[in-house]
């Protein structure tokens, strides 16, 4: 009895300590992403963000969203209301917000990075898979540089 004791406490750590690795070469990956996005010194840009979850279908359509100075100042063309906050996210607050949920430890968790400019283009986490509904992504296309 105590070997098979043994035996599901092994597994039960090497499990764990999988999932320690593989949650610390996903924040590694982050940080490179995070590094090479400042390293471009981009502080205004238009961007289309889409979100992905269970929600009003007012926050999932896709939006135009205006960066300037790294604050979000226009959504479709029209200006940003602060109440609105938790809807947009800028790259910065991109980066912030999947940090955040790698912490979290989440069941499932995909993210894409661009490789010329190294913002997260596409980022989704099931936090538990065991619960529906409570998924959420974004992704952003459309990058425009402003000057």
């Amino acid at each position: 009895m105590k070997k098979v004791l043994l035996l599901i406490s092994f597994f039960f750590l090497a499990s764990c300590e999988k999932d320690i690795i593989v949650l610390d070469a996903e924040l590694d990956r982050l940080a490179s992403f995070r590094t090479l996005w400042e390293s471009n010194n981009i502080d205004s840009y238009e961007i289309t963000q889409e979100a992905s979850c269970f929600c009003a279908s007012e926050f999932v359509f896709p939006k135009l969203l205006r960066i300037e100075d790294k604050r979000l100042v226009e959504v479709n063309g029209g200006p940003f209301e602060e109440q609105f906050s938790y809807e947009f996210l800028t790259i910065d607050e991109a980066f912030d917000f999947i940090e955040e949920r790698l912490l979290q430890q989440p069941a499932i968790a995909r993210i894409f990075y661009d490789g010329t400019y190294g913002f997260p283009y596409s980022f989704y986490f099931d936090m538990d898979e065991r619960i529906a509904d409570e998924e959420i992504g974004f992704s952003f296309s459309d990058f425009y540089l402003l000057d």
